[in-house]
């Protein structure tokens, strides 16, 4: 695969910090859940859907890997694996820390605090049957938990979208062509899900964890990659920029009615416009730059994304409701819960890794 350019986990990096600040309840009409989060902190997942774009691209070029190929046993399972099995142990501790919060009562007490609590978390859901449907949808909380479903899809799709860009240099517009259908498509098919009696909360549930909406972002992510000698002229991206900034503008500070992209409008397709640009730049530019830290923390954003899970569907309402003297501000509060988060999810990685590196010995020796 050649040299990887080192950007790739600072990107990953920094959006997985983003990702906390995203989650964490801040103080309604601050600077950073509002402006920063329209600009910047809702980018995290089309940055991370960027750079699997394009190293899936590198990948499947260093080893010249056609569509047939990448549907193989050898070539999937192993992806699947690497998705599945971090989620698999966080998902064990989510189940058995519901079971002991609900038996201590615990649970029952965060639930008069801030606590996005959900059907996820009542002793009915708690059967084999629906263990095994949570472990699918990502887990029982929300924070991040439909990342899993999707990042699963996308091991599925991500093999054609990488085929179609590289056979056509146009085929990064068949790729938004296919994400705006889909999602004009949605527009009538919620219609008739509601004529039928299902509720516009169950349809929002169920597009939350369809991963087509990132068609066009992993499309992009590839086109960077297999066109990186032979990019357009900077005021095409200049001119996507203003694009994307355009209507993040107008979805956020002004009375403009959405039509197409009614939920999930700031990770929209014509919104990740905006960060596009930005993140070409840093490809380019940024290829060899040395910040270990944040290059460690990208390579362990998967697994600090499920520390953060249990952290924010848990424990951080305990940090979003203490006293004044404990946390007097939302920069201590989140600072808190970014020191947790980061730190636990490294651990985790860091334990992960070293585990799974004693088992490939054993099974090898």
């Amino acid at each position: 695969m050649g040299e990887r350019n080192r950007f790739i986990d600072i990107a990953k990096g920094v959006a997985i910090i983003l990702v906390l600040l995203n989650h964490y309840e801040w103080a309604e009409g601050s600077f950073v859940g509002t402006h920063l989060y329209n600009w910047l902190i809702c980018m995290a997942v089309p940055v991370f859907m960027l750079c699997t774009g394009y190293v899936t691209a590198a990948s499947f070029s260093a080893k010249n890997m056609g569509l047939k190929d990448a549907y193989t046993k050898k070539a999937l399972l192993p992806k699947l694996v690497r998705y599945i099995m971090p989620v698999f142990w966080f998902y064990l501790a989510e189940t058995l820390l519901t079971f002991v919060f609900i038996t201590t009562g615990f649970l029952q007490y965060i639930s008069t605090l801030d606590f996005a609590y959900n059907s996820g978390y009542a002793n009915a859901k708690m059967t084999p049957l629906g263990t095994l449907a949570f472990f699918f949808a990502g887990g029982r909380g929300q924070h991040g938990t439909y990342y899993f479903p999707i990042i699963l899809q996308v091991a599925f799709i991500i093999p054609v979208i990488y085929a179609v860009v590289k056979k056509y240099r146009y085929g990064v517009h068949i790729c938004f062509g296919a994400t705006l259908a889909l999602e004009a498509l949605k527009i009538p098919v919620c219609s008739l899900l509601s004529q039928m009696g299902v509720s516009q909360g169950v349809q929002y549930g169920i597009y939350r964890l369809l991963a087509f909406r990132y068609i066009f972002v992993l499309a992009l992510g590839c086109y960077m990659y297999l066109y990186r000698e032979k990019i357009e002229k900077w005021y095409n991206w200049a001119l996507l920029f203003m694009v994307g900034a355009g209507y993040i503008y107008l979805i956020e500070y002004t009375s403009y009615t959405r039509v197409i992209f009614v939920w999930w409008q700031n990770t929209s397709m014509i919104a990740v416009l905006f960060i596009a640009p930005i993140f070409l730049l840093g490809l380019k530019y940024l290829k060899n730059l040395n910040f270990k830290p944040l290059e460690e923390l990208g390579r362990a954003s998967y697994h600090i994304l499920m520390v953060q899970i249990l952290y924010f569907n848990f424990f951080a309402p305990l940090v979003w409701t203490a006293p004044k003297s404990v946390i007097p501000n939302d920069f201590v509060g989140s600072l808190v819960s970014v020191v947790v988060c980061l730190g636990g999810g490294y651990g985790y990685y860091r334990l992960y890794n070293r585990i799974a590196q004693m088992c490939k010995k054993k099974r090898h020796g």
